[in-house]
């Protein structure tokens, strides 16, 4: 089942000057939000955190707004960062900590560098950060439900081994705890919901970034076990609530290479039951890091960005493809939707069963 995306949607008054607001990514948290509405960054299991600004835009703002695109208010401990040129933002499981990968030049436009932050919410403090992390001391991390630790997969330090270590949430008490599979790196990495077991996205060092695979680690084993191999690209990977299913996007170019596909997926965490869901189409290119699962109370949603009327915006779509919505109207554009893999509830995807 495929969703030809044609929208051109007409913005109401409110919306408008919604947009207004935001088109210059400065706006107070009572102009966004509207009258009587609140989000709290931290605690709201169903909010999405999203990034908005424009090429040219010296930084850019970030924002946590409700499912259906309403109560839109700043992420104060991330808009200190001056981040420009955003290429991903997750959350923990407890909506505590946030990793922002974005473009750490100093002039706007491609910067020479890309530098992935781990930020603590309630103060905005960085407490670990990796540039370059696409060269060969790619790193990325997690932290857990608690936030009590830091799984890092990658080198924390030129001097160290490619491998997966543990560390205290400032980046100490590092502890090696596995070796990654030999010729590979690790592009994602989640907690499960106990906070005793990581799952992680091995790719191919050399050749296509596929097929991927998908590995379990406890913190007491000493080597990761495999889950699934996977045919296709990995991205936004997610683990339900109650630890017995993961999720993931898979972005590729359609076949006229002037658009994009997107596709999300279900297993089961012991790797059976893999499931793709209904098939977006997009009639342009669409970077891997616009498009993502959302965790909600009803089950895991699909946000993706796509072009209207010439800006960025963000829409949510049900994986069985039904539901598309328009969540955000900002002349300013949007870009990498996140959300808490904790809000979780109900059949994962709705698809597959458990």
């Amino acid at each position: 089942m495929k969703l030809a995306l044609k929208c051109r949607m007409r913005c109401s008054l409110i919306v408008a000057a919604l947009a207004s607001l935001m088109a210059g990514c400065g706006s107070s948290s009572s102009m966004l939000g509207g009258a009587g509405t609140t989000i709290d960054a931290l605690t709201n299991p169903d909010h999405i955190l999203f990034g908005s600004g424009r090429a040219q835009d010296a930084s850019w703002h970030f924002y946590a707004m409700n499912p259906d695109g309403s109560g839109v208010v700043p992420v104060t401990a991330l808009n200190s960062l001056n981040a420009h040129l955003c290429q991903g933002v997750s959350l923990n499981q407890a909506g505590t900590f946030a990793t922002l990968t974005f473009d750490a030049g100093a002039q706007p436009g491609p910067g020479p560098e890309v530098a992935r932050l781990l930020v603590r919410l309630s103060d905005g403090a960085t407490l670990l950060t990796v540039v370059n992390p696409t060269s060969d001391l790619q790193t990325v991390f997690a932290a857990n439900v608690g936030g009590t630790q830091i799984a890092v997969a990658g080198s924390p330090a030129p001097t160290d081994p490619y491998a997966i270590y543990l560390t205290a949430p400032d980046g100490t008490q590092k502890t090696r705890i596995s070796a990654v599979p030999a010729g590979t790196s690790v592009s994602e990495i989640v907690f499960a919901p106990d906070g005793t077991t990581l799952y992680f996205v091995a790719l191919a060092v050399s050749g296509a970034p596929f097929p991927a695979s998908i590995y379990k680690l406890s913190l007491e084993a000493s080597s990761p076990t495999l889950v699934a191999n996977i045919g296709v690209p990995i991205h936004s990977l997610h683990i339900h609530r109650d630890g017995t299913q993961l999720a993931f996007v898979s972005v590729a170019p359609a076949a006229d290479l002037r658009g994009a596909t997107v596709t999300p997926y279900a297993l089961r965490t012991n790797g059976s039951g893999l499931t793709p869901g209904a098939v977006v189409a997009i009639d342009e290119p669409l970077p891997v890091w616009n498009a993502a699962i959302a965790s909600r109370s009803d089950g895991f949603h699909l946000l993706y960005v796509a072009s209207v009327d010439g800006a960025k915006e963000i829409f949510d779509v049900r994986p069985d493809g039904s539901g598309r919505t328009q969540i955000t109207f900002n002349a300013a554009g949007n870009a990498s939707p996140g959300s808490r893999q904790a809000a979780i509830q109900g059949a994962l995807l709705g698809l597959g069963g458990r």
